[in-house]
C-alpha cells in the first residue's frame, strides 16, 4: 500500500478544508462495478488510485480526489435478497406509521433505483416522485408509473422537481450520500426538496465499521464519502437542517437510519421520540476516534491481515485439493480479491443470481461469474461468501450443498469457516 503525496488528496466534498492522510491506501484498482468479458486482453479495464483521506475539520472520510473516474456508480438492488427487500418494506412501512407524511402529502425518493421505496408510499395513497442517477432505473421506474426523473441530489436538480411537483413532506435518501461528489451542494437541494414542516430519512454505511470492523471491502470508486453521524450532522446543519435521531442497522455490514429536518420541526420531532440510541452512536464514534484523523490509524495493518488470511485459507484448500468457489458479485466482492491479490487461479468461480452479471467477470481478478445452478453440477468443497453481509440467507440457501458437506468461508469482518 503506497501513500500519494499529501498535496494529491484535495479538499473536503463539504467544507473544502484540506484533506488529511492518507488513511488507507488500497492501491490502482479497477471501477469495481464495470464487469468484464472472458475474453476480454489483459489490462482491457483502466485502473484508477483508490485512496481514503479524512476532513480534518469535519471529520467526513472520503476518497481522495486522484484521477477517480467520474463513470464510476452503481445501485443497492435489493431484488435477489429477501433479507434486502425485507429491510426496505419495513422502513417504509415505519415512515408511514410514523405519521411523517400529511394525507395526500408527497413523498420523494432522491435515489429511487426502480421505486421499490416508494411503491409502499403510492400505496398507502401519497403522492410520490424521486431522483435516480442510472437513468435505465428510472426509466423503469416511470414504466412502473412512479414519476421518477433522471438525475442526482443537488441544488438545480432539486429546484425542478420543485417546480414540477411541489414541495415534499418526506424526502428518502437511502444509501446516496456515497454516491454524491458535492455534498454540500446536495444537502442544499434536500433543503430545498422539503417543504414546510417536512422531515428527511436518510440510511447510510456507518464508517465505523471501517475502522472496527475491517470492512474496507466497502471501499470503491462510486463511493466517494464514507460518513460518521457526527459528519452527517456537520453537513446537515451548514444546509440549515438539524439531526433528530439515530440508530443503528445491522444491514451491509452495519448501518444509520437517521432522521433530520429544519430546526423547527426538528423540535417537535425530538419531543416525540427517544434520542438515547443517538447519544450512544455519539459515543461509540467518539471512542473509536472517528472525530480526529489519529483514530483511523491501523486500518492498513487491518485489511493487510484480512488479506493474508484469506489467501491462506484459499490456497490451503487447493492444497488439501479441495475444490473452491465463490457466492455473489459485489463490487464489494471486486475490492476484496483485488486487493488480497486473487485471482481465477484462487478462485475459478463465483455464482450470482443477476443475470446481467452471468457470463462475466469481476474486474481486475478476472474470476468468472456464473448463474447458482453452477453448484449443481461442480459442488465445491468451499464456497467463498463475497457477499458477506448476507451469510445467514445464504447459507439458508445453499443448505443442500452444506448437507453434502460443503463448507462456507466468510472473510469479513474476521475470516470464518462455517461447517
Amino acid at each position: 500500500m503506497h501513500a500519494p503525496p499529501p498535496t494529491a488528496l484535495g479538499r473536503c466534498r463539504v467544507c473544502a478544508t484540506e484533506l488529511a492522510g492518507p488513511i488507507l491506501d488500497l492501491g490502482a484498482q479497477p471501477v469495481a462495478d464495470a464487469l468484464i468479458d472472458p475474453d476480454a486482453p489483459a489490462g482491457a479495464e483502466p485502473s484508477f488510485p483508490l485512496v481514503l483521506a479524512v476532513c480534518p475539520a469535519c471529520s467526513l472520510v472520503q476518497l481522495a480526489r486522484m484521477e477517480a473516474p467520474a463513470g464510476a456508480t452503481h445501485g443497492h438492488g435489493t431484488a435477489y435478497s429477501t433479507t434486502m427487500t425485507a429491510h426496505v418494506d419495513d422502513w417504509a412501512t415505519e415512515l408511514i406509521r410514523d405519521d411523517l407524511v400529511s394525507p395526500g402529502g408527497l413523498v420523494i425518493d432522491v435515489a429511487a433505483g426502480s421505486g421499490h421505496l416508494l411503491r409502499p408510499f403510492r400505496r398507502a395513497g401519497f403522492r410520490v416522485a424521486g431522483l435516480e442517477a442510472d437513468a435505465a432505473l428510472a426509466t423503469t421506474s416511470r414504466d412502473a408509473g412512479l414519476d421518477v426523473r433522471p438525475g442526482r441530489l443537488g441544488s438545480r436538480a432539486a429546484g425542478e422537481l420543485v417546480a414540477a411537483v411541489g414541495s415534499a413532506d418526506l424526502v428518502i435518501v437511502n444509501h446516496a450520500f456515497a454516491h454524491i461528489d458535492d455534498l454540500a451542494d446536495a444537502m442544499a437541494g434536500l433543503a430545498a426538496l422539503l417543504g414546510p414542516g417536512g422531515s428527511v430519512a436518510i440510511e447510510f454505511h456507518h464508517v465505523l465499521g471501517l475502522t472496527t470492523e475491517n470492512q474496507f471491502d466497502i471501499v470503491c470508486h462510486a463511493h466517494r464519502s464514507y460518513l460518521s453521524l457526527g459528519a452527517l450532522r456537520f453537513a446537515l446543519e451548514r444546509a440549515g437542517l438539524e439531526l433528530v435521531r439515530a440508530r443503528r442497522m445491522a444491514v451491509h455490514g452495519g448501518a444509520i437510519r437517521a432522521l433530520a429536518a429544519r430546526p423547527d420541526r426538528a423540535v417537535t420531532l425530538r419531543a416525540a421520540g427517544d434520542d438515547r440510541e443517538t447519544a450512544r452512536i455519539d459515543e461509540l464514534e467518539r471512542a473509536a476516534g472517528l472525530d480526529r484523523p489519529e483514530g483511523y490509524a491501523g486500518m492498513a495493518a487491518a485489511a493487510a491481515s484480512v488479506c493474508a488470511d484469506l489467501v491462506a485459507a484459499l490456497r490451503g484448500a487447493a492444497g488439501d485439493g479441495l475444490t473452491v468457489a465463490g457466492y455473489g458479485a459485489p463490487t464489494r466482492a471486486a475490492t476484496l480479491l483485488n486487493t488480497a491479490g486473487i485471482t481465477a487461479a484462487d478462485l475459478p468461480f463465483t455464482v450470482d443470481r443477476a443475470p446481467e452479471k452471468q457470463g462475466r467477470c469481476l474486474p481486475g481478478s478476472r474470476v468468472r461469474i456464473l448463474a447458482p445452478d453452477a453448484f449443481d453440477e461442480r459442488r465445491p468443497d468451499r464456497v467463498l461468501i463475497l457477499v458477506w453481509p448476507l451469510r445467514d440467507e445464504i447459507v439458508q440457501q445453499l443448505g443442500s450443498l452444506r448437507a453434502r458437506g460443503t463448507r462456507f468461508i466468510v472473510p469479513l469482518p474476521t475470516l470464518e469457516v462455517l461447517g
